[in-house]
């Protein structure tokens, strides 16, 4: 069996339900019967059959997915998932690290819901001076040497 680079909808679907679920491209390409990673970034790429909206809301609710790992990982106890025994005291930063990672894909994938919310909203008024000069009279210039001359 070899992969399908073809576009059919039933593939379309599959794979934005199973970003949606949370596995990544990559993963999901690992399958015999589906399109190399880079064949589906075309689909993206070109919009063949609106598919990047498609694609687009699936990685949006692969956020989803990751942010319910996260709270998943957040809940266990890491004597019993057997973190210790395997990292010892680097256990606890492991998670911490993955976690991390976790907030900043979720961030990337979906900023709207995940990002830092940053503030852009101006307050207050802006006062622009502006000073008119009818004469030049007693005003003083350098020139490019740095002397001091009059303006007339």
């Amino acid at each position: 069996m070899t992969h399908s680079d073809q576009y059919t909808q039933e593939l379309a679907d599959e794979i934005c339900v199973r970003i949606a679920e949370g596995e990544t491209l990559v993963g999901i390409c690992a399958d015999v019967h589906m399109p190399r990673p880079v064949v589906v970034r075309t689909w993206v790429m070109k919009d063949i059959n609106a598919f990047r909206g498609q694609y687009n809301g699936a990685r949006k609710m692969w956020a989803d997915s990751l942010a319910d790992e996260m709270k998943e990982l957040l809940d266990q106890d890491p004597v019993e998932m057997g973190c210790f025994q395997k990292f010892g005291n680097n256990a606890i930063a492991l998670l911490r690290e993955k976690i991390r990672g976790y907030q900043w894909l979720c961030s990337k994938a979906n900023p709207s819901m995940y990002g830092d919310k940053l503030d852009m909203q101006h307050s207050g008024e802006v006062t622009k001076r502006v000073h008119i000069v009818d004469s030049f009279q007693g005003v003083k210039f350098r020139d490019v040497n740095g002397r001091i001359t009059n303006a007339n």
